[in-house]
């Protein structure tokens, strides 16, 4: 088989999974690619993908409570294809993927894809803060080499088969844990607090609206709207000035989870 070009598609408030799309995509040695950021908020309104037979789609997700995003689902249902291939990933902050992955090919398996192969990496954590670091500045170099094989080992799975019908079925086995399927999805704010802006530390430079995802902060004073906040703390992590903090809520119970569930330093998993 041949594929001609890799159109990636994803998802990243703060650049992790963006950067590991980017070394897969750099592994695969395909020049031609074309690159649909989901983040900004008129991309997701205004998506057209039109395919062509030799395209190969890179799609590559956040997991929020060891699952696609709310927000993405209907936007991923749209992308139709006609028996091109595909590669899933999800990027999760130490804790867990869940049925992030699952979903996915779920999704694009019935949307006409074949996936060629799946992969779970590991990004610093949204709730990460200098008080209760989280997979700390991950994708580190180890992460985006092996991002890289992997994407040169998808590039070598393509030129040994004859037919997209011969692929292998990938089946990715995942679960949520308890309080996921309890709580709905987007409990987990619950434990975070918005991001308020230090006046003091502020000087307007309007980068932190900018880099919302979900256009949850005004353009004047620069506040958060509450309802419309997914804590993915992007306006944090990207304020020049740090003039906004991670507040931590119900510290006992979330401090203690998120340091016995992330005190291990997880590896990536591969399925192919």
């Amino acid at each position: 088989m041949e594929v001609k070009r890799v159109i990636q598609v994803y998802f990243s408030p703060t650049d992790s999974t963006k950067k590991i799309i980017k070394e897969i995509t750099k592994g695969m040695e395909i020049d031609n690619s074309v690159e649909y950021d989901l983040t900004k908020l008129e991309n997701r309104e205004n998506l057209q993908l039109k395919l062509k037979k030799d395209d190969l789609l890179l799609v590559g997700v956040p997991v929020y409570e060891e699952q696609v995003p709310k927000i993405l689902k209907p936007i991923l249902e749209h992308i139709k294809g006609n028996n091109q291939l595909a590669i899933t990933i999800a990027v999760y902050g130490n804790i867990g993927y869940g049925i992030t992955l699952g979903q996915l090919n779920k999704t694009f398996r019935e949307n006409g894809f074949n996936i060629l192969g799946s992969a779970a990496f590991i990004g610093e954590h949204s709730f990460s803060n200098p008080d209760l670091k989280i997979a700390d500045n991950r994708p580190d170099s180890d992460d985006l080499r092996k991002a890289e094989i992997f994407g040169r080992n998808m590039a070598n799975k393509v030129y040994h088969f004859n037919t997209k019908e011969n692929i292998k079925k990938i089946n990715v086995e995942g679960d949520l844990p308890l309080i996921s399927k309890i709580l709905p999805q987007g409990s987990i704010n619950m434990f975070a607090g918005i991001p308020e802006v230090d006046n003091v530390k502020c000087n307007k430079c309007g980068i932190c609206s900018q880099a919302c995802p979900v256009q949850a902060i005004e353009n004047k004073e620069f506040q958060v709207k509450a309802d419309d906040c997914i804590r993915c703390f992007a306006c944090v992590k990207k304020c020049p000035q740090q003039a906004r903090n991670i507040e931590i809520k119900k510290k006992i119970i979330a401090k203690n989870f998120l340091k016995f569930k992330g005190s291990q330093r997880k590896e990536p998993d591969f399925f192919y």
